[in-house]
């Protein structure tokens, strides 16, 4: 007998992505949502042309996800609103480059964005006029500033929260009282928030301002319903669901409709994307979360319909996060202060 052997080999080119860029950002130096930021990308160099850029921000460069600012675009460059923290004044601007074969590269740098005002109540009326003035014809344009003043709205709502905590119960900021019952401040009529630190004619405004964020929300999704405006809308909804205490049955309701009714997420074929799996699931964070502190025995209508829509929300994050999973693959864990799921 006698045997043969032989030996084939195969060569194939490997995509590298695009590299000995950086991102830029003029002026160095803004006013939140006064001052227009000029984001470009510069040096970027590949073979596989043309390249294709998206720009981001964030308050925090160790984020999972930083917020959106523009689509993938041809064009190197953007012009732009930015928010502010409450926290920092610098804020992290990041580009993703991708060739013609989808391969990858990044940057990130700073910019300093100075908030004016030193309270919400103080820059809430600014905000409104702002908005007010600067309606688009673009319907992917005006997401954006929603998204953008929905963040700067978080940002105020989380620096309100981390004042008041110290004047909860007993204090109340003098303003209510303290039951024994429940040990949270049950406000005078004139005042609000958990402290009872905030006027209700102040509170009432938030509420109202951010339903029309929601209303105009929907009205532009549904004219340009692409996958980035998506993600956009989730991103508004996870910024304005964020403080339950400046929130109400009301807001909450409206951000669940937008969830089921123009984002179809109880449709069984709705499969999120990574990005939207975690605003979901922060979404819903906040719901139980306010349910918790406002409706603990379930007396609205509101909790009562959210037993049966947490369910319904799992099951679109988990279908989600099954949706590309191999065989043998590592769990993903989603983690939140009401609930973790492993999937």
């Amino acid at each position: 007998s006698s045997s043969i052997e032989g030996i084939t080999l195969f060569s194939f080119p490997i995509n590298k992505a695009p590299s000995g860029g950086q991102v830029d950002v003029l002026p160095l130096s803004g006013h939140a949502l006064t001052t227009y930021f000029t984001v470009i990308a510069r040096g970027w160099v590949d073979e596989d042309l043309p390249l294709k850029y998206q720009f981001y921000y964030s308050t925090n460069s160790g984020e999972k996800y930083n917020a959106i600012l523009t689509d993938y675009q041809f064009t190197n460059h953007t012009s732009s609103l930015l928010p502010g923290s409450t926290s920092q004044e610098n804020l992290i601007i990041r580009v993703e480059v991708k060739d013609y074969y989808d391969a990858m590269g990044n940057a990130e740098t700073s910019v300093q964005v100075i908030i004016p005002g030193e309270t919400f109540s103080e820059t809430l009326e600014d905000i409104v006029d702002l908005y007010n003035g600067l309606q688009s014809y673009d319907p992917f344009e005006q997401i954006r500033l929603i998204s953008i003043i929905s963040m700067q709205i978080a940002e105020w709502e989380n620096a309100t929260l981390g004042s008041s905590t110290t004047q909860a119960c007993p204090f109340c900021s003098g303003n209510g009282y303290c039951p024994i019952t429940t040990g949270k401040c049950a406000c005078n009529s004139s005042w609000s928030y958990l402290d009872c630190s905030i006027p209700v004619s102040f509170y009432n405004d938030v509420i109202s301002f951010k339903l029309n964020l929601l209303e105009d929300l929907v009205e532009k999704f549904n004219l340009i319903q692409d996958e980035t405006t998506r993600d956009l809308v989730y991103q508004s909804l996870q910024y304005l669901s964020e403080d339950i205490h400046f929130n109400n049955n009301q807001t909450l309701a409206k951000v669940q409709d937008i969830l089921e009714n123009t984002l179809n997420l109880s449709n069984p074929e709705t499969i999120l994307s990574e990005r939207d799996i975690e605003a979901v699931a922060n979404i819903l964070n906040s719901m139980l979360s306010y349910s918790t502190w406002y409706d603990c025995d379930i007396q609205t209508e509101f909790t009562t319909a959210l037993k049966n829509k947490t369910f319904t929300y799992l099951n679109a994050i988990t279908r989600s996060m099954l949706h590309d999973k191999i065989p043998m693959e590592n769990a993903t864990i989603i983690r939140t202060e009401s609930f973790d799921i492993l999937a």
